[in-house]
């Protein structure tokens, strides 16, 4: 987080831009498994690239200069990967989204969301019985508790990694569907879905490939060190 009383370089962004990393992976990636994912990972026409019926968890990068359009219908749609989109993204119906997986629960997610009373509905509701937690939120905070192993179902997943969109409406459409990882709008736009929902990995956010950042040290602090004793 930048504090305004802190003298820190400008937030990381992304290296979406055309030529960047992420378009440079598209371009070696050549052409998806599946044909219903589209002709090449690299779409620079500028036209609509549509998702209908495609299955790939190859991880690579789909980077589209225009839109993207997830259509319901075919095997539905499943991607674990990247996908970098210019322009707007639309969900159709869902998405047509099938994944289904268990998802690791981010280790400090509970720092988030969690109180006395969301512990209790948790266990209650969702079985979560990790042996080794405190007993209660405030506990947990004091002893700075992180989660191991935890997991969660999750359906219709849409997108499992990083997700851009770059259009000035975003994200739009409806139906039920997940993101699960990270999606980042590079304009200040709306997000205006209905039944949609991102779930956080923080090992998609740890590889993010941002632009190159130039960080100065302009202090420090010595710490003078006695000898040991008996030496």
């Amino acid at each position: 987080q930048h504090w305004p009383f802190f003298d820190l370089p400008p937030a990381p962004k992304p290296d979406v831009k055309i030529g960047g990393v992420y378009y440079s992976s598209a371009s070696a990636s050549g052409v998806p498994a599946d044909s219903d994912c589209g002709p090449k990972y690299l779409d620079d026409t500028g036209n609509l690239h549509i998702f209908r019926g495609c299955q790939d968890c190859s991880w690579k990068t789909y980077y589209i200069t225009g839109g993207a359009y997830f259509d319901s219908g075919g095997d539905g749609n499943f991607i674990c990967g990247n996908v970098i989109v210019l322009g707007d993204i639309e969900i159709n119906g869902g998405g047509g989204a099938n994944g289904d997986y268990d998802a690791n629960v981010p280790q400090e997610a509970w720092k988030e969301y969690g109180n006395d009373y969301a512990d209790a509905y948790v266990s209650s509701q969702h079985g979560f019985d990790d042996t080794e937690a405190p007993d209660t939120y405030a506990e947990a905070v004091a002893e700075n508790y992180k989660s191991v192993g935890l997991t969660y179902r999750l359906k219709k997943g849409l997108v499992h990694g990083f997700v851009y969109t770059g259009g000035s409406q975003g994200l739009k459409g409806g139906g039920s569907s997940i993101i699960h990882g990270v999606m980042i709008a590079g304009q200040n736009t709306t997000i205006e879905t209905s039944g949609f929902a991102v779930y956080f990995d923080e090992s998609v956010a740890e590889n993010i490939l941002v632009e190159n950042i130039v960080i100065n040290r302009i202090s420090w602090y010595e710490v003078a060190h006695e000898w040991p004793a008996g030496l």
